[in-house]
């Protein structure tokens, strides 16, 4: 392909539209304090163990991705976990890239992803057949993740380990506060 054909016959409005509708609604939630408000609502999450919170984060975005656009939950949700991992004194790499991961498990509904909506639209496929194999795909990547979060992250980003790098913040909400009712202690 060159350069020409690039420019004229890729749909660039379309990649500029999706991403920017992701951007935008990750910095909307972040500067209306929905992330922080959602961020400390989780935080009584934090009475659990990690790893039972890294799961319920990986089926819980892998459930929302289904209904949703994988970008945009994912752009909307990594300022979510990294606070929620903060407030947990958690690796925020320990939350963040298992419910990455989970986003592009997106194989149930015609709606889930682009590939999706392709495969729907030739016709031959019932949304009960999708549904039917995609949760089984949905079950075995779910797994896979976990364990993969618990071998290959332990060992390329030592996610057991507060690392250095990551702020130690708290997240008050303060129904009180004039503005948006959060703030960053």
């Amino acid at each position: 392909m060159d350069t020409n054909t690039t420019q004229t016959e890729f749909p660039w409005m379309i990649t500029f539209l999706t991403f920017g509708c992701g951007l935008s609604m990750g910095k909307a939630c972040q500067t209306s304090g929905l992330s922080a408000w959602i961020a400390s609502t989780l935080k009584h999450l934090g009475y659990m163990d990690p790893w039972i919170v890294a799961f319920i984060l990986i089926v819980g975005t892998a459930v929302v991705c289904e209904c949703i656009g994988n970008a945009m939950v994912v752009i909307v949700m990594l300022p979510i976990l990294s606070e929620l991992a903060h407030s947990m004194e958690v690796n925020p790499l320990y939350f963040i890239i298992p419910s990455t991961l989970a986003a592009t498990f997106a194989f149930m509904l015609p709606i889930s992803s682009g590939p999706n909506i392709v495969a729907f639209a030739h016709g031959d496929l019932l949304v009960s057949d999708m549904v039917k194999s995609g949760s089984l795909m949905n079950v075995i990547c779910i797994l896979i993740n976990n364990i993969g979060v618990h071998t290959l992250c332990v060992w390329v980003f030592d996610i057991y380990t507060y690392p250095d790098w990551a702020p130690r913040t708290q997240i008050s909400t303060n129904l009180t506060t004039p503005g948006y009712g959060y703030t960053v202690l």
